[in-house]
């Protein structure tokens, strides 16, 4: 379940990126300020002699700046970017989830659509496990080992982790 929502999330990105690509949605003068340096040497910690310790030279500046949060087990600019782009994302989806007269079919509007029918949680919680009854009368349909396989291969082809 983890994996399908991991996907669904994923392949929601994409198709907002692509609804707002080209379309002076996204503001390019803001994302081009933020661009940083591939080598910034501010994070280098110059009280340090390379020789002596070239990692701490390197990253000194950045380690004092970037304490690994209380809430995280290791930090890096991997996991700010990663944070970043999660911010983004969220803005573009939380835009399209707000807009009203979108073309019919539109990347935006399968986005809004998406979005909005995910956080109704009235509706969600209504249904209850009901959608999962399909499902669940397959599972329980099996007689040999060979039908589980059947069902399973089906599982893998909706993108759903059996085990």
């Amino acid at each position: 379940m983890k994996r399908t929502l991991i996907l669904t999330g994923c392949a929601a990105s994409i198709i907002a990126l692509m609804a707002f690509k080209n379309k002076g949605d996204i503001n390019r003068t803001a994302m081009a300020e933020q661009k940083t340096k591939s080598i910034d040497e501010s994070n280098f910690d110059k009280s340090v002699k390379p020789g002596d310790d070239f990692y701490e030279y390197v990253n000194g500046n950045w380690l004092k700046k970037n304490p690994i949060p209380s809430t995280e087990t290791r930090w890096g600019s991997f996991n700010i970017l990663a944070d970043s782009t999660r911010h983004r994302v969220k803005l573009i989806v939380e835009e399209a989830s707000r807009a009203k007269d979108v073309e019919k079919g539109s990347a935006q509007q399968k986005i809004r659509d998406f979005y909005n029918t995910a956080m109704d949680t009235v509706s969600i919680d209504k249904m209850g496990a009901e959608p999962l009854t399909p499902l669940v009368k397959l599972v329980l349909s099996c007689q040999r080992k060979e039908d589980l396989v059947n069902v399973i291969a089906d599982f893998h082809s909706w993108v759903l982790d059996v085990f």
